[in-house]
């Protein structure tokens, strides 16, 4: 007998018998779901005890919970800041900087997700103003012309400095201060982003 069954007005397959049993997890795939957790869990331990020596003022253990997490703490930071590099660097400093102050402070719960929370408002922070108070410069240059095109190759934070340069001046604390962001991310994200733009629009 056919078991084909209409889903939607088309027809599918039903799910496969050993799944709707339930079967069991297979033994390989349960010991490497221990070992994953046993390792969180290990991790957990450790980041929670460098906590502690930092909420005691110990610099070693800042540096040791720095080593230990900045690889996680910059992917993050760079994907929230639109792959700007001189943003997301300055937004790992804030984050272990505010780490640091906070320590004795910080609420209950796993340290590593505490840690990201810190990084992603950072990362936030950085961009956030600059996406909200200036325009694009995106949607001020023709869709095919080789300025659109080129401006595409800047991250967001770059185009809004440039944005920024153009509409308000080239005065970094008037940059910094339209984009809501220190002088050195503005300084770094404008060069950056001529940089960018000049070498693209040589090669169109």
């Amino acid at each position: 007998m056919n078991h084909v069954q209409s889903v939607g007005g088309r027809f599918a397959e039903p799910p496969s018998p050993g799944l709707a049993a339930g079967l069991p997890i297979p033994a390989e795939s349960a010991r490497l779901i221990d070992f994953e957790a046993h390792q969180r869990s290990q991790e957990e331990e450790l980041l929670a005890a460098l906590m502690a020596r930092i909420a005691g003022g110990e610099q070693a253990a800042l540096a040791s919970f720095y080593d230990a997490t900045v690889g996680r703490a910059y992917g993050l930071a760079l994907s929230v800041c639109g792959g700007d590099q001189a943003a997301a660097e300055a937004t790992v400093e804030d984050a272990y900087a505010s780490a640091w102050r906070s320590a004795r402070t910080r609420p209950e719960g796993a340290t590593l997700p505490w840690l990201l929370g810190l990084v992603r408002d950072g990362g936030l922070r950085h961009i956030g103003p600059a996406c909200a108070a200036l325009p694009d410069l995106l949607t001020l240059t023709r869709p095919r012309s080789a300025m659109h095109q080129a401006l595409t190759q800047l991250t967001t934070m770059q185009r809004a400095a440039v944005c920024a340069a153009v509409l308000r001046g080239g005065d970094f604390a008037v940059i910094a201060g339209a984009l809501g962001t220190s002088r050195g991310t503005a300084k770094a994200a404008m060069r950056a982003g001529l940089k960018r733009l000049s070498a693209q629009l040589r090669t169109n």
